[in-house]
């Protein structure tokens, strides 16, 4: 099996080959890893501690770097798609602009959001038709943002066995159950709203409804932890809105939005500013660790503006769990972790065995 990695230069590369090395290799039997990039230097950089992990790890495994798209793509049987058309140097400028002009918004949401998409689908239509072309039965992984309209252009107008992720469908669960102190296994709730734009509206612990008021305390100890990080929302906003419990500090974005612009003026910096720090010192990383060390930095685990432990907060956990997810006969629950690690080789695995019917949106 060759799975090609379109965007291998991005810092969650190494994330997503981690999860298949402890978790998958038993179900994904890969023979072939393609890590395509346009910027050689870059992916030469990610690329050389990726094969350093497999050929410590895995030494049957092929890693293969190129920056000819037709090369990566030709022959595999998933390609995952993690682009970002002006990096995030671009990401800066865009949510810049907005706070100067009144405006919030990140990779996904406001005028930042919308100039992203703008950015992303040409090149991704591109790509998405290659593999049309070139491997046909191959399936398309978009992690890549903004992600649901990238998704849906995907697959109205790319390539039919596309599945469109992210991981705000997802960690609910992880989140619910963490607020409660119990297993994720004992929690279940009701899902409302999009990705980045979603509540709990319903939460059961042992199947058993969990009251109003404990919502409530629940909403306010998970601000004030997302305070301490992001922009985000006052515990205040806990007792106004609870229930349905707000799962995302996205929120902000839509419910303070005078408030949140205020602040991001106050500090003169945005989300990305925090990105950009931490991608640099993924990148440092990978350049002075490849072959020395063989997991991702701890830096990673805050890329994404995630809140969860190292390995988990990062996205490439769940894009390896989609590979076995689409290679079962059905598809099985959603499992909640926080990242695109996990989902993405589930994903893989499942569709090694059958083809679902239609295509997945988180």
């Amino acid at each position: 099996m060759k799975i090609a990695v379109i965007g291998s230069g991005s810092t969650y590369t190494p994330g997503l080959v981690l999860r298949w090395l402890e978790t998958k290799r038993d179900r994904i039997p890969i023979q072939e890893i393609c890590l395509y990039d346009l910027d050689p230097q870059r992916l030469a950089l990610v690329g050389n501690f990726v094969q350093a992990m497999v050929e410590h790890e895995a030494p049957g495994v092929r890693t293969v770097q190129t920056t000819d798209l037709e090369a990566a793509i030709r022959g595999a049987h998933f390609v995952v798609l993690q682009i970002r058309v002006g990096l995030n140097r671009q990401r800066r400028i865009d949510e810049h602009l907005c706070v100067e002009h009144g405006f919030l918004g990140q990779e996904t949401t406001g005028p930042a959001g919308f100039l992203l998409a703008l950015r992303q689908i040409p090149p991704s239509l591109e790509i998405a038709r290659a593999v049309q072309r070139l491997a046909p039965e191959a399936w398309l992984i978009s992690v890549a943002n903004p992600a649901g309209i990238l998704a849906e252009a995907l697959i109205r107008h790319g390539h039919d066995r596309t599945i469109g992720m992210c991981h705000g469908g997802f960690f609910p669960r992880t989140r619910i159950a963490r607020l409660l102190g119990v297993e994720e296994s004992r929690v279940a709730f009701d899902y409302v709203g999009l990705n980045h734009l979603g509540w709990a509206t319903r939460i059961w612990l042992d199947g058993r409804l969990v009251p109003p008021e404990r919502m409530r305390q629940m909403a306010a100890a998970l601000f004030e932890t997302w305070n301490r990080t992001e922009l985000s929302l006052p515990t205040e906003f806990a007792e106004d809105f609870c229930p349905p419990l707000a799962i995302s500090y996205y929120h902000a974005h839509y419910f303070m939005h005078d408030e949140s612009v205020a602040e991001a003026r106050r500090l003169g910096k945005t989300r990305a500013d925090a990105v950009l720090q931490l991608e640099q010192a993924c990148l440092d990383y990978y350049r002075t660790q490849v072959g020395r060390q063989f997991v991702p930095p701890p830096e990673l685990g805050q890329r994404g503006g995630t809140l969860e432990e190292k390995r988990k907060g990062t996205y490439g956990w769940r894009r390896c769990s989609a590979i076995p997810s689409v290679t079962s006969a059905t598809l099985p629950p959603a499992r909640c972790w926080t990242t695109y690690w996990r989902p993405t080789a589930s994903s893989c695995r499942s569709s090694l065995w059958a083809r679902p019917d239609g295509c997945i949106h988180p």
